[in-house]
């Protein structure tokens, strides 16, 4: 498995703006790792990437935008059944993967790459699909009710809203 180590250190994350609550999360996570007054290191993975996607989306999202944190490919990756309630997976590859009966509910998935992806049963309600590649994606039996996703075609029995959410035909 593809891995790197990342060194973060407090005055890092407050030059490039961090909000209090992610510097008490970052002071959390170092004190655990018995890191001292030295730079928290990780060891950033795929499988932390989809873990921090999860548990913290909102920070997630922003020390990836800052490039402080790599985006990994999760192309092909198995998340069969995988909770990834509010998970922030915006831009992520997940072109091929496998997210049959994944619990998608309330996930950021704008600009997301979902193109042939297995999302048999999966649940992607209240989902944001702005912008999303939903091609050859293989969508039966999932459930969209809610999902933002404005344009761009639409799986069988599913119209769009004049909100831009998807309702049952």
């Amino acid at each position: 498995m593809k891995e790197i180590v990342v060194a973060i250190s407090r005055k890092e994350l407050k030059a490039l703006g961090a909000c209090a609550e992610s510097l008490v999360l970052y002071e959390e996570v170092k004190k655990l790792a018995g890191r001292g007054n030295r730079p928290l290191r990780l060891v950033w993975s795929p499988l932390s990437y989809v873990w921090f996607a999860k548990k913290h989306p909102s920070f997630c999202g922003w020390a990836i935008e800052r490039g402080l944190l790599t985006q990994w490919s999760l192309t092909g990756a198995n998340l069969n059944g995988a909770d990834l309630y509010g998970a922030n997976l915006a831009r992520a590859d997940l072109s091929y993967a496998y997210l049959s009966y994944a619990y998608l509910s309330g996930a950021d998935l704008t600009g997301a790459d979902l193109t042939g992806a297995k999302l048999l049963g999966a649940d992607l309600t209240g989902a944001l699909l702005s912008g999303a590649l939903l091609s050859y994606a293989n969508l039966s039996g999932a459930d969209l009710l809610g999902a933002y996703y404005p344009y761009g075609s639409l799986p069988a029995g599913w119209r769009r809203g004049e909100d831009g959410r998807l309702v049952n035909e």
